[in-house]
């Protein structure tokens, strides 16, 4: 399976999970971000062959900083939700006593379904 087709199948699963299960249930809110992470994760590196086979530090920052780095309007746009994204992941898996905020879920549903939809979306 490449990247880009398991970022598609986890974009699939976060979609599920979110049409399929409207409670407000802490454990599934934080599952359902962190799958919805993953999924544009993989999608950005399916577009980085050099950083899928590098060895050298945390593969997630070095993706926030490529994509901070660019100048491309578009990419300016991955990097925001990616961020936002990474940083709602780290309080959902890292930090139990903290409740994850819905009203960014429902945004970030819509716009990492749209980059994961879209041909290309690095452009350097």
């Amino acid at each position: 399976m490449t990247h880009l087709e398991y970022a598609k199948a986890l974009n699939v699963y976060s979609y599920e999970l979110k049409v399929s299960d409207n409670t407000t249930n802490d454990l599934v809110i934080r599952v359902k971000i962190s799958r919805l992470y993953y999924a544009l994760f993989h999608r950005i590196i399916q577009e980085l062959p050099k950083l899928q086979a590098s060895s050298a530090g945390s593969k997630h920052d070095q993706i926030l900083r490529r994509l901070e780095a660019s100048g491309n309007t578009n990419t300016q746009r991955v990097f925001q939700v990616f961020k936002d994204l990474k940083r709602l992941r780290e309080l959902a898996d890292y930090e139990p006593s903290t409740l994850c905020p819905l009203s960014d879920l429902a945004v970030l549903y819509a716009k990492t379904h749209k980059f994961i939809k879209s041909d290309r979306i690095i452009i350097n």
